[in-house]
């Protein structure tokens, strides 16, 4: 996700960062980064007791599914949040676009959530190639980053 300004752009135009906005928005900001690197120490370590585990596993046991998925809902969660309080201009022009990459950021997490609860009715490699796709789609449809709006 290439959202972030650029240095010139953070000290020559103080309005395009999400903590020059507004207090409130910094603070959510801060937050859903903290939460977002929490997010990512767990799916390390979900990752890592997961593959440690991989021996003994014989698929009956929902926690080494759930470990990695959670944290990767709550890592993709906290990078829409993130995504939502840099200042960006929806120009009408665009609404359609607009509307379409929410809804299918949208439905990608609402199919990882769901995905999730799958675990015993479908092979595992299927769930991680479906989290794999949904990063990916998000990282495809992220125009934000190609159209940031620079405040003068």
């Amino acid at each position: 996700f290439e959202s972030q300004p650029t240095e010139f752009e953070l000290h020559h135009h103080r309005k395009v960062h999400a903590l020059s906005a507004s207090v409130w928005r910094a603070r959510i900001y801060k937050w859903f980064h903290i939460v977002l690197f929490f997010g990512l120490l767990a799916l390390g370590l979900g990752s890592k007791i997961t593959v440690h585990e991989l021996p003994h596993y014989h698929g009956d046991d929902a926690i080494y599914v759930f470990l990695p998925g959670i944290a990767c809902v709550v890592s993709c969660l906290s990078i829409n949040v993130i995504r939502l309080t840099h200042p960006f201009n929806y120009a009408a022009k665009r609404q359609w676009q607009v509307i379409a990459v929410w809804l299918t950021r949208f439905v990608c997490i609402a199919v990882m959530i769901g995905v999730l609860f799958a675990w015993d009715r479908c092979n595992h490699a299927i769930i991680l190639g479906v989290y794999v796709v949904c990063f990916l789609l998000q990282i495809f449809i992220d125009f934000e980053a190609k159209h940031r709006l620079i405040v003068t």
